[in-house]
């Protein structure tokens, strides 16, 4: 395992930590648990647990509840995270974290998959509780990778959408109309008549 700290200070003159460590854990439990040994905190039940700002969730046993639950309902066994490093930053008083999080999956026909999460943990310098956890991610791109969609969705846009996307903009950028939203809208409007115009002639 090996073990790196590198540092920098910002402007309140404190030194930032970027700690470069390879380490595993399986589960939300064990990954706070493990934050809490990495930075001397503690884990006390009032937390506001932030998930991309629309769960939010103030206690920690209600965290992990949902969590079991939720994967449960979800087809997940296991969730195991992985992370290269993470940066400490006292002047704000927040450690973040990139995770590598696989999903391994309680079924076999269920595709288990990869995926990355942001954690953003605050703490209360004085108690040295942690007071605030924010996780960010791309909830659809989850969603779709449980019911085995990711594929057809990833195909669908690069394949069909994005090709059809740019040939919109040559056609646009050869009518010489100024862009800004309202143009493109009304280009959008004039899309769907011509759409329905021609569907009418049938």
């Amino acid at each position: 395992m090996s073990h790196k700290n590198d540092e920098k200070k910002n402007n309140g003159g404190k030194t930032i930590q970027v700690v470069q460590k390879h380490y595993k854990c399986i589960g939300l439990q064990n990954f706070i648990s493990l934050i809490e040994k990495e930075l001397d905190l503690h884990c006390v039940d009032n937390v506001l647990f932030n998930m991309n700002s629309r769960g939010i969730i103030h206690s920690w046993k209600l965290v992990f509840e949902i969590e079991k639950m939720y994967t449960s309902c979800l087809g997940i066994k296991e969730r195991v995270y992985e992370f290269q490093g993470y940066t400490h930053d006292p002047i704000r008083n927040v450690a973040y974290f990139v995770l590598e999080e696989e999903n391994i999956r309680t079924y076999s026909f269920l595709p288990s998959f990869h995926f990355n999460v942001l954690v953003f943990n605050y703490y209360d310098p004085k108690t040295r509780n942690i007071v605030k956890v924010d996780v960010q991610y791309d909830q659809l791109s989850f969603y779709l990778n449980c019911m085995g969609l990711m594929q057809i969705h990833t195909w669908l846009v690069s394949r069909v959408l994005t090709p059809l996307a740019i040939s919109w903009l040559k056609l646009f950028r050869k009518t010489g109309i100024v862009v800004n939203p309202f143009t493109f809208l009304l280009n959008l409007v004039g899309i769907m008549l011509a759409v329905f115009w021609f569907r009418s002639r049938d």
